[in-house]
């Protein structure tokens, strides 16, 4: 997770963007044995097809990963955060937290989603890339055992120097 910059090639006209969100935390698990937390959501991934002006600075942001809900609280894992590159209107939302433990439910948290995308995966992997990027954190069960965390997110620039 972090915050950066993408240079487009001075050649390029266009570029193809790997965008995911991170992902969500798990939940917690419940107050007995039985009961465990659902897992937290993966982080939106897509690839995006954009026009790029070139030598244009970019900012972005990847999104971290979300925390996982702590032991004995009432709280569900966090959401991952987006990952952003506002100046070409790209967005991968992380995944929602996986909700505690009761009862007998384990709900685990949704998949960010990527509005505008030209493809998206939505299987819970994002391979060839980085197989733990994005990955909503496992839910956990019992007393008094948090949910693990989920993994940020990340960005990938590929652009066409002018082809």
């Amino acid at each position: 997770s972090g915050n950066g910059n993408y240079v487009a090639n001075p050649a390029a006209n266009n570029a193809t963007i790997y965008a995911c969100g991170g992902g969500g935390g798990g939940g917690r698990g419940g107050d007995s044995s039985d009961r465990r937390g659902g897992n937290g959501g993966t982080g939106g991934f897509g690839a995006f097809f954009v026009p790029v002006s070139s030598g244009t600075t970019y900012a972005f942001t990847v999104g971290g990963a979300g925390g996982g809900a702590p032991p004995g609280s009432p709280q569900n894992g966090q959401a991952g955060g987006s990952t952003t590159i506002p100046g070409l209107s790209i967005t991968a939302a992380g995944g929602n937290g996986g909700q505690r433990g009761y009862f007998m439910v384990q709900n685990p948290g949704n998949t960010g989603s990527t509005p505008g995308a030209t493809a998206t995966i939505t299987t819970g992997s994002v391979a060839p890339f980085f197989t733990d990027g994005g990955k909503g954190g496992d839910g956990k069960q019992g007393p008094g055992t948090a949910g693990d965390p989920g993994t940020a997110g990340f960005v990938i620039a590929y652009d066409n120097v002018g082809e």
